[in-house]
């Protein structure tokens, strides 16, 4: 009678393989997500400075300085629904601001907001 089945060490070889493919997996795949929150990040950034930027543009009368996320959401430049930290997925601060300065030697406004740091 012949035993069907399989023996001890070809489970552990098995076994061994799969981890082995696990070990160098993990890394890449782990470098992979922060490469794509990162990236994803830098575009909700520069989605912020967008809006920014438009609100500065209709409103060049009264710019003092800096701007609430909160304000932009206000005057429809942002949509609130779409406003979360890709790289902890927590909401973004409402209060934070996008700090505006004019630039005299370029005759420009330059906008900065830092939201991947």
């Amino acid at each position: 009678m012949k035993n069907k089945g399989f023996t001890l060490i070809e489970l552990l070889a098995v076994i061994l393989i799969i981890g082995l493919i696990a070990t160098i997996t993990t890394p890449i795949i782990t470098g992979a997500i922060k490469a794509s929150r990162e990236k994803a990040c830098e575009r909700q950034e520069e989605m912020i400075l967008d809006a920014a930027k438009r609100w500065g543009n209709d409103n060049a009368l009264i710019i003092s300085g800096e701007i609430t996320i909160e304000k932009l959401i206000e005057d429809g430049y942002l949509n609130s629904k779409s406003l979360k930290n890709p790289k902890n997925n927590n909401e973004i601060d409402k209060n934070s601001k996008v700090n505006i300065t004019y630039d005299s030697d370029n005759n420009q406004y330059i906008y900065e907001y830092n939201l991947c740091e």
